[in-house]
């Protein structure tokens, strides 16, 4: 099995599993530059079929077949497709590339779903930030009044209520990011479907973003609050506190 589902699974060489069903033992784990062979597992086809009670032994559902000129691809798929037109069961060939776009439709589905999962993530967050905000305005609206009593512009009250919004949204994303980034790192997880994966790994890019879009949530959060306090007098400012 693959490195990664071995970590995963917290496999070691020796050990046994039973899974489906069938009860293997862990022969070698392998390392590869490639994420399709570092997380699945490889078993003998015989001994699968025999174990799970199949009548039909030596059946197998796919072929590799690799051309020396990828011109030809498409020519070589329709020649064993004719070859095998009559059998029992035809065959039906394609390039990689369009078995893997079959294979990962499911997967691009669940990735599209998580996007709009995040964008609601994201509102809800908004909404709390700025819960947060409002609270820590009112209860600062005497110290609003002293600074515009000490010399304080309307504009510069607000610049600092935006700059409490924009900090609490970078502390929260930092936060957020390093335990997602900890997590992905140490689960070393990966989406699979019909041999192919995706493997999740946390890029510095992504972490750079969710810390810029926490701060510019941080910062639309306060806008309001911001322009509420500014334009507050002097004396409803102590009237209110």
């Amino acid at each position: 099995m693959g490195d990664l589902l071995a970590h995963r699974r917290g496999f070691r060489v020796g050990d046994r599993f039973e899974a489906a069903g069938v009860t293997v033992y862990v022969a070698g784990i392998i390392a590869s530059d490639h994420p399709q062979d570092r997380n699945v597992a490889y078993v003998h086809l015989s001994f699968l079929q025999q174990s799970t009670g199949s009548r039909r032994l030596g059946e197998v559902t796919q072929f590799n077949v690799r051309v020396a000129d990828p011109s030809q691809l498409n020519a070589v798929a329709r020649a064993i497709d004719q070859e095998f037109a009559r059998d029992a069961d035809p065959t039906h060939t394609s390039p990689e590339k369009a078995f893997v776009a079959r294979a990962a439709a499911d997967v691009i589905e669940l990735v599209g779903f998580t996007r709009w999962l995040a964008w609601g993530c994201l509102a809800a967050v908004l909404a709390l930030v700025g819960n947060s905000i409002v609270l820590s305005v009112q209860d600062c609206i005497r110290d609003h009044a002293i600074f515009q009593t000490l010399g304080y512009s309307s504009a510069l009250i607000a610049k600092l209520i935006v700059a409490e919004g924009l900090l609490l949204g970078l502390a929260g994303g930092a936060l957020g990011t390093l335990c997602a980034g900890a997590v992905l790192a140490w689960g070393r997880f990966s989406l699979s479907a019909e041999g192919f994966s995706i493997h999740l790994t946390p890029a510095l890019s992504l972490t750079l973003w969710g810390l810029a879009i926490a701060a510019a949530l941080g910062a639309a959060a306060a806008l309001v609050p911001a322009m509420q306090a500014s334009r507050r007098q002097i004396a409803a400012c102590f009237r209110a506190a």
